[in-house]
């Protein structure tokens, strides 16, 4: 099972002028807050930390539906390389950072799941984009590319996917059945993200068909 959190640096409201001046308190441990503190690049170490408890809880909430988000239970601990772990009580869960410049992109998993083939992808909705990209807004854009993207990657045809919810859960759909998969969006500012782990990429084989 996976979840994903993506966060568009270049969006405003993730300038620390724009933040609550107890938000570090109210949202990271001790030790996070040190490792802000520490970072040669405080704001982008924050949503680091950020993106990875979001992602884990989007992943937590398919496992316990009742979870409530509050992010100071999420303990993320990184030894600075782009994997880390986040602990929720008990239990720990695999988390990856995908970053460039103007975002950062967060991947949970549970450490069972981590050597499932995973298929994941970001893209920026900027004003040269197609027009049809930009009319649709984030929630149907992200949809769209998830899908293009992880039929290029099993090799069968995008037409044959849809995305459904059930509830606030993304669900993929493949030829009109639950598809052998678990999926998560997300989208901020103008990045829209997701993440597809594989549980049986076979079936969608030309082969197969």
């Amino acid at each position: 099972m996976v979840g994903n959190d993506v966060v568009d640096l270049s969006d405003p409201e993730t300038r620390p002028e724009t933040l609550h001046p107890r938000f570090d308190g109210r949202v990271f441990d001790a030790i996070e807050r040190a490792q802000v503190d520490a970072a040669d690049d405080p704001d982008r170490q924050r949503w680091r930390l950020w993106a990875a408890k979001e992602a884990t809880y989007k992943l937590v909430k398919k496992l316990a539906p009742a979870t409530v988000f509050s992010p100071r239970r999420f303990l993320v601990r990184f030894d600075g390389s782009p994997w880390g772990q986040v602990q929720v009580g008990a239990r720990r869960f695999g988390v990856q950072l995908i970053e460039r410049a103007r975002e950062v992109h967060a991947i949970a998993m549970r450490l069972e799941d981590l050597a499932l083939p995973l298929v994941h992808g970001v893209r920026r909705l900027e004003r040269d984009e197609p027009a049809a990209w930009l009319s649709w807004g984030p929630s149907t854009a992200v949809r769209r590319f998830g899908i293009e993207a992880i039929a290029r990657a099993v090799g069968a045809r995008a037409g044959e996917f849809s995305i459904v919810r059930e509830g606030r859960i993304p669900k993929l759909v493949w030829r009109d059945r639950p598809a052998p998969a678990d999926l998560s969006l997300s989208h901020h500012g103008e990045l829209v993200a997701f993440a597809c782990s594989l549980k049986d990429p076979a079936p969608w084989s030309p082969a197969k068909s």
